[in-house]
């Protein structure tokens, strides 16, 4: 362990914690304009250039900070990825106030939690706070490794390090990483032969001594059900039973968790699809039935294609309006009531067809949501435009399946040079045994669009569901870089109890991210 690295790393995490940089708040990209002013203020035997750029298609206008370290000359660059936006601290309740603040909410949970919890906190080799794991403790690393290197002899070919804003919501900050190194590469000719994320990892048990890295990243998509009714006085079923709500969450239920949609890739087995959203169109009381609910499932991908997401999708959504009909229907028909009528399932693809047969103006409807205000949710902008499509061709009772934001692909790289200058590094370290390498990180990460993916190739089809593709530039062609995730190791990221591991996070890693950057670029 290098000390001066490992209290140099602790202490940047600490200082970025401390400040607060919630996603979507003016925080976050108050976060952005500190970051750089670190990284000017690194003194080192040659400058450091940087400069940040505000994200692509963003209309908070966040940045992303850029800081470039050339070597001698050559080709050759390793970049450095973190995203510094944290997701919101609403679930620490009471303890709100000590969020940002490590080592205070550490004492807290010494003395007053209790199990696991309690011993962790205790044990002086945890540090827990907000964004302490995911991931600004990662992002110290860069700095603390540019840090370094600034003041090393030349190596190699250039580390560039990139700081971006929206990871925890719609990648607008990567996207635009993507962008720059693309330019950076035909531009200048350059080749990427790594690009290092550094965001948080966790072992597979409280008991697992393994550390892990990562050279693909999972894929997501958020598959979505608009199930459109006639609404009716609550007193009159017999004129028909439609209840958006009540079918539309027995449907949602058969759902969560289905087999079916459980993705798996060698070895690797991706988390269930859950629920992340149910709404209606209740805006306030009256008696009226629902006009419509509406809701989206997490769904992760390791080896399938968006379509053939969809094509689950659809039989499960079919097969789940039959179960919830068959249920309310029985009760109904017992009390001389009509059953619920059978309701059809339509892809978005199809409906959209049908609305460009049916209506000249197909497209003007379709562009009615973008009116909406600019930092409207996607999601519920696609919703949007999903029930304009659906009032235009007569509002019947319908199930309408879309995505509902645009796809995280998956992203498989498997790299022999970044590999083999891998295991060097870890043997000189002594983690030939203990450091583990998988093919797909789990959990969302930045990695899914700097680098080609296997979904690339079934994007059209991908954008036929997807309602808001006509207002979403295409991404610029993926630069070709090698992946690997290395990062902080603890638990429970996006939870109160998020906590950082401090032995490996603070001392290993940082020398181990070092050392490998110098091999690469030796």
């Amino acid at each position: 362990m290098d000390p001066e690295l490992a209290n140099r790393v602790r202490d940047l995490t600490l200082s970025l914690v401390s400040f607060p940089s919630v996603n979507g708040t003016p925080g976050e990209a108050a976060m952005g304009e500190r970051l750089a002013g670190i990284l000017q203020a690194v003194q080192g035997n040659r400058p450091i250039e940087v400069w940040t750029v505000a994200a692509d298609h963003d209309p908070l206008r966040r940045p992303v900070v850029f800081a470039r370290l050339r070597g001698r000359r050559s080709a050759k660059v390793v970049l450095m990825l973190g995203h510094y936006d944290v997701v919101d601290v609403q679930d620490f309740g009471r303890l709100q106030h000590l969020a940002f603040d490590p080592e205070a909410l550490t004492r807290w949970y010494a003395e007053h939690a209790s199990g696991e919890i309690q011993r962790a906190a205790a044990s002086g080799d945890y540090l827990f706070g907000r964004g302490v794991l995911d991931m600004k403790g990662g992002i110290a690393t860069c700095i603390a490794v540019l840090e370094r290197l600034a003041k090393a002899e030349p190596l190699g070919g250039d580390l560039l390090v990139a700081l971006a804003p929206d990871e925890e919501a719609n990648s607008v900050g990567v996207k635009t990483v993507r962008r720059i190194c693309g330019e950076l590469e035909r531009q200048e000719g350059l080749r990427f032969v790594a690009a290092l994320n550094t965001d948080s990892t966790s072992p597979a048990s409280f008991e697992d001594s393994h550390r892990y890295g990562y050279t693909g990243s999972i894929g997501k998509l958020l598959p979505a059900v608009f199930l459109g009714a006639v609404p009716t006085h609550a007193t009159r079923l017999t004129e028909g039973f439609v209840d958006p709500a009540a079918l539309l969450g027995r449907v949602l239920q058969h759902l969560t968790a289905h087999p079916d949609l459980v993705d798996r890739y060698g070895e690797q087995t991706a988390a269930p699809p859950v629920v992340l959203h149910f709404a209606d169109s209740r805006r306030g009381y009256d008696v009226q039935t629902l006009n419509w609910a509406w809701g989206y499932l997490n769904l992760l991908t390791m080896s399938r294609t968006p379509d053939e997401v969809m094509t689950r999708f659809v039989a499960l959504v079919r097969e789940g309006l039959d179960l919830a009909g068959q249920e309310i229907s029985e009760r109904l028909t017992g009390l001389g009531l009509a059953a619920v009528p059978q309701i059809p399932v339509v892809r978005f693809a199809d409906l959209l067809a049908r609305l460009r047969r049916e209506r000249k103006d197909g497209d003007s409807i379709l562009g009615q949501a973008l009116a909406l205000p600019p930092d409207t949710d996607l999601r519920e902008r696609a919703r949007q435009v999903v029930e304009d499509v659906w009032h235009a061709l007569g509002s019947e009772p319908t199930a309408i399946l879309f995505f509902a934001q645009d796809i995280m692909p998956r992203v498989l790289s498997d790299d022999p040079l970044l590999g083999e200058a891998l295991r060097a590094t870890l043997g000189r370290h002594g983690l030939a045994e203990t450091f583990v390498t998988r093919p797909i990180y789990q959990g969302i990460s930045d990695m899914s669009f700097l680098t080609a993916s296997p979904d690339d190739r079934h994007l059209e089809a991908f954008r036929e569901d997807y309602p808001l593709a006509f207002a979403t530039p295409a991404l610029p062609p993926a630069p070709d870089m090698p992946m690997l995730n290395i990062g902080p190791s603890g638990f429970d990221p996006h939870q109160p109890t998020e906590r950082v591991q401090t032995g490996w996070s603070f001392g290993t890693m940082p020398g181990v991210v070092l050392d490998l950057v110098t091999e690469l670029l030796g």
